[in-house]
């Protein structure tokens, strides 16, 4: 391609979430400034966008002269749908001889609300042999907001415990949590 019949030698991108291109930010097309001042291609993958969400591109070329005008928005393109992000460590609020109450922080759901959480424990840091908790009941906490409460029953008395947490939505299962510290019933 010519841009005013001088090639151009290299193209730039930018995305905004909306038709306006209000707050655009410029895409790198390449990991250096150097390489990114090569990139002539016509195609470009590009990485670490939120999940289920609607984006806007722009091209705008670049020649021995200086730079064009921004295209004009492209349609809206949505990225695909996604599991919850992982969930935060749980947090114990409250340990009883036979049960705890842990709290998490509500993960990113990406659009889908969350179905349900599920947590497992373990006597071992590297959570082996993990317990799946049946019959999980939780709630929103009554002391924080955007965090989760659960109360875990049929716990070993005066033992140790680590806990792990995921969620839920439409389109699956999250990662399991990090482990939770070392937690003693009482």
């Amino acid at each position: 391609p010519e841009f005013y019949r001088i090639p151009v030698v290299y193209y730039v991108v930018r995305l905004a979430t909306n038709p306006e291109m209000e707050n655009a930010r410029n895409v790198p097309t390449a990991a250096t400034t150097q390489k990114q001042q090569e990139f002539r291609k016509t195609r470009l993958k590009i990485r670490g966008l939120r999940p289920n969400e609607e984006y806007y591109f722009q091209v705008g070329a670049v020649n021995q002269i200086g730079a064009s005008d921004w295209s004009a928005p492209s349609a809206a393109m949505r990225t695909r749908e996604a599991p919850p992000a992982q969930t935060t460590p749980p947090e114990v609020m409250d340990t009883e001889s036979f049960a705890m109450v842990l709290q998490w922080r509500e993960p990113d759901c990406y659009g889908n609300p969350i179905e349900l959480y599920q947590v497992q424990y373990s006597r071992f840091p590297m959570m082996l042999n993990p317990v799946l908790v049946k019959d999980l009941k939780w709630k929103p906490s009554q002391s924080q907001a955007a965090w989760i409460e659960a109360k875990i029953t049929g716990l070993e008395p005066g033992s140790e415990h680590y806990f792990q947490v995921r969620a839920k939505n439409s389109v699956g299962f999250s990662e399991w949590s990090d482990g939770s510290p070392k937690v003693f019933t009482r």
